[in-house]
């Protein structure tokens, strides 16, 4: 073998060597932590998707208890009122409450009247007669008088939230009367709005799989699975129905993005030093083959054909050539090109490998997943500013419209920061190119000086990078960096990286949304949708801790059952819309004389609780009781009308008439119905029993 032979040997195999290494080294340190990235993305997105369910399942049980528990509800149950019928089962009252089926179901397990619709509020007739011939038993599952159920249900191929109650009086008293059913669908696109991140697809549907619903043990058929096929990956998670089965499936569909665009770039690199690599390997062999083989294969020629020594001609020119010299210097070049190429790569792996901690530290970070949004946005910034040779790194959101533009968070080493809130008004051009940046839906947008200040209207550098910042496909904010002209390969090498903390931006905005949804979805089980008032279940976790307290502090306090007196007349005299009215003006009433450590509550109707707290004896909550009689017989105007009400209340103190809240509340609703036995308008106390029993 010839020496260039075996010089190219050797190049070819530390050539496929590197690369080799290249490739291990890309799958193990780089590709690992972005799928990791992934699976955390598509967990939480499927987590987010079942408490969104759930938030779901507890409005129509909320819905569920409320209806139960109406008087007119158990009169009806007792003798099928016609009026009630034609008020309450059609198809408006089913659409206004947003329901697609209401059943009354007797203690004999018989239908007793109801009404069931498609997804478009369509009555169907036939359809709740399959329904109590298929599910007349989902009554078994309640045990206990005041106990409800709620869950999902496979009906007609359809998901339903379904929501079982016993139907009682509203003041829990007896017998009940059968069960009130009340069924929502789950429409596919019950997840679109509440997505976390782009080009995310949840579903629910059930499994294809036969359940046996007399089996006795019920175990989950799987945990959370993920599949990954291609530049898409699902998440699955198996959700039991009402009746204990894992037979419904909860799906979230999302595109492999980060995975995509790292392998691209890790390809384009990788052709690129194949590229290189194979040229240099070319023009080294040409060379090597004119420069040193060839003169010395001739002179070796000359030695053999030669009959001695001596006669072997050799120029002066000849005589000069140190080839192996020259090809030694050949070789250490290109063993010092080829050792500055690795430590180049060796470089790029390295912040590759930096780049890709730094982001499974931001996306972990308690901030960024709490929606905390300016200590979030100034993380991601000081993280890349600290890591690149940007100037300045600033975010900008924007509203819906795009005509203002606001600075959230802004970070630089030098301090020449924009201030927080600085808000700018966007012109055409900059609205213009703000909606094409959507609509192309690009990663990064080189922007020169002039353009940038056109966007944020300060002052920038000589050139700046734009990501924009996307959520439910639409434009949230900006995340601009500016940097001299003299970084601007530096700065390019890091765009992936870039839009990588783009859309960590934009799970910070999502996670925001989420919170203050969650916040309002709170707030809306815990109180009144009318007055805005705390409802039951929130007074009744309220009246449990006064109670503990006071237990441990051996104090007391008072407890008001108010009831509103000739309220009906009202409504059917002037209407519903004028009776919320006046509910309200109520409530705004009794809360202005009310201390800021008290608590008033509205029950349903026009029942209200209130806790005053710190009633050291049954005359100053009497007191208190009379000064709202005044207030409330005082007239109402309310759009021109003048509207005259009373009101009939009953107290108990704790613990002269009860040491748990079912006998505070039993002894002041007695109390109450004291008052409207003997000609209403007037207050109530408790009579202390003779005994107290321990709870």
């Amino acid at each position: 073998m010839s020496l260039v032979s075996k010089i190219a040997a050797v190049g070819i195999t530390a050539f496929i060597s590197f690369m080799l290494i290249q490739l291990v080294s890309h799958k193990l340190l780089v590709t690992q932590n972005l799928e990791d990235l992934e699976n955390s993305f598509a967990l939480r997105e499927l987590q987010h998707s079942q408490q969104y369910l759930n938030s779901q399942l507890n409005q129509v049980e909320i819905l569920t208890t409320d209806w139960a528990l109406w008087d007119e509800n158990y009169e009806f149950m007792e003798n099928m009122s016609k009026e009630f019928i034609q008020k309450n089962i059609h198809a408006p009252s089913l659409e206004a409450i947003g329901l697609h089926g209401l059943i009354w179901i007797n203690k004999d397990r018989t239908l007793r009247a109801g009404i069931m619709s498609d997804e478009r509020f369509s009555i169907i007739p036939n359809l709740i007669n399959d329904f109590i011939t298929q599910h007349s038993y989902v009554v078994n599952l309640i045990e206990d008088i005041n106990y409800s159920k709620t869950g999902l249900l496979i009906f007609n191929e359809k998901i339903y939230l379904i929501s079982v109650h016993n139907i009682l009086r509203g003041d829990y008293t007896g017998p009940s009367r059968g069960w009130l059913v009340m069924l929502q669908i789950a429409a596919p696109e019950l997840f679109d709005s509440h997505l976390e991140r782009l080009d995310t697809k949840t579903t629910i549907a059930p499994l294809d799989l036969f359940t046996n619903r007399d089996s006795e043990t019920v175990t989950p058929i799987s945990t959370i699975k993920i599949y990954k096929e291609g530049q898409s990956m699902t998440a699955t998670k198996h959700l039991s129905d009402i009746y204990g089965k894992f037979n419904i499936a909860l799906t979230s569909e999302m595109p492999r993005e980060i995975i995509k665009h790292s392998k691209d770039t890790f390809n384009q690199a990788l052709y690129i030093q194949l590229v290189t690599a194979a040229t240099i390997g070319l023009l080294s062999f040409i060379y090597l083959r004119q420069q040193i083989s060839s003169p010395l294969s001739a002179l070796i020629r000359k030695i053999e054909n030669a009959p001695s020594l001596e006669q072997v001609s050799i120029s002066k020119k000849e005589l000069q050539r140190d080839e192996i010299g020259r090809l030694k210097r050949i070789l250490r070049y290109a063993i010092d090109k080829l050792n500055t190429h690795i430590d180049d790569q060796q470089k790029i792996q390295e912040e590759h490998i930096k780049q890709g901690q730094l982001l499974f530290e931001l996306a972990n970070n308690p901030d960024l997943n709490a929606g905390h949004l300016h200590q979030s946005f100034y993380k991601i910034l000081s993280t890349f500013v600290k890591n690149s040779e940007c100037e300045r790194a600033t975010i900008w959101i924007m509203n819906k419209p795009l005509t203002t533009i606001e600075c959230y968070a802004c970070y630089s080493e030098s301090g020449n920061n924009i201030p927080n809130g600085t808000v700018f008004q966007t012109n055409m051009l900059a609205q213009n190119f703000m909606h094409k940046l959507m609509n192309q839906r690009t990663f990064t947008t080189h922007l020169d000086r002039d353009v940038a200040q056109d966007l944020t209207g300060f002052e920038v550098s000589e050139t700046a990078i734009l990501c924009p910042i996307l959520v439910n496909k639409q434009m949230k904010g900006t995340l601009i960096v500016e940097f001299q002209l003299s970084h601007q390969k530096a700065m390019e090498s890091k765009e992936l990286f870039l839009a990588s903390l783009s859309e960590l931006c934009s799970n910070s905005i999502y996670a925001n949304e989420r919170k203050k949804l969650q916040e309002q979805l709170n707030h809306m089980a815990h109180h009144d949708s009318l007055t805005g008032l705390p409802n039951r279940s929130f007074f009744n976790l309220l009246l449990d801790k006064t109670i503990a307290r006071s237990g441990r502090e051996k104090t007391k306090f008072a407890l008001l059952f108010i009831d509103l007196d000739k309220f009906k007349p009202v409504n059917d005299q002037y209407g519903h819309a004028i009776g919320d009215q006046l509910l309200i003006k109520v409530a705004e009433r009794l809360s202005d004389r009310l201390r800021e450590s008290d608590t008033l509550a509205r029950l349903g109707g026009d029942e209200f609780l209130i806790l005053l707290d710190g009633m050291d004896n049954q005359f100053d909550s009497k007191f208190v009781a009379k000064e709202l009689l005044d207030v409330l017989q005082r007239p109402f105007e309310i759009n021109e009308h003048i509207i005259r009400i009373s009101c009939s209340i009953g107290i108990s103190v704790y613990p002269d008439h009860g040491i748990n809240l079912d006998q505070l509340i039993i002894a002041a609703d007695h109390a109450m119905y004291q008052v409207k036995n003997s000609g209403r308008g007037a207050l109530s106390i408790a009579e202390t029993p003779k005994t107290n029993v321990n709870s």
